[in-house]
C-alpha cells in the first residue's frame, strides 16, 4: 500500500512539474558575431524541441562574458542583454535598455559586452 502511495506521489509531482512549467529559460544566447565571419557567429540553444535545438546565429549584440535572457511563459524570446544594453526579440535596443552600468569598464567593453561573469540576471514579474 505506501509502495502505491509513494509512486503516486511522485508521478504526481513529475506530471504536475511539467504541466506546470513556466518556460522563461527557454533560450540561451551566447558566443560573438561578426557580419561577414561565420566562425564568429552567435550560438542559440533553444530548448523548445527536443532534443534542444543548436544553431548560428547573426545579431548586433555581442556576448564576451555577462548575458541574460528572458522569454515568455510559450519559450519565445523577449529580450536579452549584455550587460552594455538590452534587445528586444528582433534585436533591436529596448525603450531605457541602453547606457547600462556607465562607466569607465563599460566604455571600453561597449562594443563586446560587459566583463563580469554572472554579471546579469532576468527574473519575470510575480
Amino acid at each position: 500500500m505506501y509502495k502505491h502511495f509513494l509512486i503516486s506521489c511522485v508521478f504526481t509531482v513529475l506530471f504536475f512539474a511539467e504541466a506546470f512549467s513556466q518556460k522563461h529559460d527557454y533560450i540561451w544566447l551566447m558566443g560573438n558575431d561578426h557580419p561577414t565571419n561565420s566562425e564568429f557567429s552567435g550560438i542559440v540553444i533553444d530548448f523548445n524541441t527536443q532534443p534542444p535545438d543548436i544553431y548560428y546565429e547573426f545579431r548586433d549584440m555581442f556576448f564576451f562574458q555577462t548575458n541574460a535572457s528572458m522569454c515568455d511563459t510559450a519559450g519565445n524570446l523577449l529580450f536579452y542583454t549584455n550587460g552594455i544594453y538590452v534587445a528586444n526579440a528582433l534585436g533591436e535596443p529596448m525603450e531605457n535598455g541602453e547606457g547600462l552600468n556607465p562607466g569607465e569598464q563599460a566604455e571600453i567593453w561597449q562594443d563586446y559586452g560587459y566583463i563580469l561573469d554572472q554579471g546579469a540576471i532576468a527574473l519575470p514579474a510575480p
